[in-house]
C-alpha cells in the first residue's frame, strides 16, 4: 500500500512539472465572465501580474489567465496571456493588443528576460482559441519605430484549438 502512495505521489510529481524544453504553453480555458473571474489578478506569475496591473488594455478587454514558464535558456522566461475580447475575436485586433503589450514589455526588466511571448483570444466570442506568438522576443527590437503597425508583422499565429 505505501508503495502504491509514493508510486502515485512520484507519478503526481512527474506530470505537474515542465521542463525547459516545454516551448508551447496550453493554459486552462477560462470564460471570461465576472463570475469566474477576470483582470490582473488571473496572472499566476508574480513580476507578470505586476507588469499587467499597469498596463492598460482597450476597452471591454479582460485577462482571462496569464503566467510564465522557464525558457529553454534558464535565464529567460516564456510568458502566456490569455485575454478576452470585448467582442467578436479578429487577428488583426489581437495582432494590435499583442503589439501594444510587446512595445511596453520590451523595455521593462520582464521584457529583457522574456524569451518568447504568447498572446491569445479566448472566451464566449472566440469559437477557437486565437493565438499569437512571438518565438524570438529577445531579438524583436518592439520599440515601435519606424512603424507600430511593422510589429504586428512579426507575430506567427498559433494552430488553434477548440476553446
Amino acid at each position: 500500500m505505501r508503495t502504491a502512495i509514493k508510486l502515485l505521489v512520484a507519478a503526481t510529481l512527474l506530470t505537474s512539472c515542465q521542463t525547459p524544453d516545454d516551448t508551447h504553453l496550453e493554459p486552462p480555458a477560462v470564460p471570461c465572465t465576472s463570475e469566474s473571474g477576470t483582470g490582473p489578478q488571473m496572472i499566476a506569475d508574480g513580476p507578470f501580474y505586476a507588469f499587467m496591473s499597469g498596463y492598460r488594455l482597450p476597452p471591454g478587454t479582460h485577462i482571462a489567465s496569464g503566467g510564465s514558464a522557464i525558457a529553454t535558456n534558464p535565464d529567460l522566461v516564456t510568458l502566456y496571456l490569455d485575454l478576452c475580447p470585448p467582442g467578436q475575436a479578429e487577428l488583426p485586433a489581437l495582432r494590435t493588443v499583442a503589439t501594444d503589450i510587446a512595445i511596453a514589455l520590451k523595455p521593462h526588466d520582464l521584457g529583457r528576460r522574456t524569451a518568447t511571448l504568447s498572446i491569445a483570444y479566448v472566451g464566449p466570442n472566440t469559437p477557437t482559441r486565437l493565438e499569437v506568438r512571438d518565438p524570438d522576443f529577445q531579438h524583436h527590437d518592439w520599440n515601435a519605430t519606424p512603424d507600430p503597425a511593422a510589429g504586428s508583422e512579426l507575430w506567427e499565429l498559433v494552430p488553434t484549438s477548440v476553446n
